[in-house]
C-alpha cells in the first residue's frame, strides 16, 4: 500500500499557497539483491543469483546507452534519459560552452504506461 503524508504549501507567490497536498512516504528501499529475491519468490523458474546478475547487467547497459545519447523505455514503468542542469544561459549560441554554462548532466526518469 502506498503511504502518504499531508503538507501545506508554503509557496507565498503561488496560487497553491496555503492549500493541502499529499506526498508519498517511502519507509524502505529495495536494491537489486532485494528485487532479485522478490522476483525469485514469484515462482520464477530462474534462480535468485541469475536474476540478480541479469538486473546488474541491465543497469550497466542502461547507463551505457544513456551515455551514448539515447533514451531507454521500460514499458509500463519508466522512460530514462539524460538531462542537462545549467549554471547559466549564454547570451548567444556562439558564446555557449560546456565549461561555462553546464553544471552537470543527470539521469531523468519519467513514469510511463499504466
Amino acid at each position: 500500500m502506498i503511504k502518504y503524508q499531508l503538507y501545506q504549501s508554503q509557496l507565498k507567490d503561488s496560487p497553491s499557497y496555503g492549500k493541502w497536498y499529499a506526498r508519498v512516504v517511502s519507509n524502505e528501499t529495495v536494491d537489486i539483491q532485494g528485487l532479485a529475491e522478490h522476483m525469485a519468490a514469484h515462482n520464477c523458474p530462474l534462480s535468485m543469483g541469475f536474476l540478480k546478475a541479469v538486473l546488474e547487467q541491465a543497469v550497466s547497459c542502461i547507463n551505457e546507452i544513456l551515455l551514448d545519447g539515447k533514451r531507454v523505455i521500460l514499458p509500463n514503468l519508466a522512460s530514462f534519459g539524460a538531462t542537462i542542469v545549467h549554471k547559466s544561459g549564454a547570451t548567444s549560441a556562439d558564446d555557449f560552452t560546456i565549461a561555462k554554462n553546464v553544471e552537470k548532466v543527470k539521469l531523468q526518469a519519467q513514469g510511463v504506461g499504466e
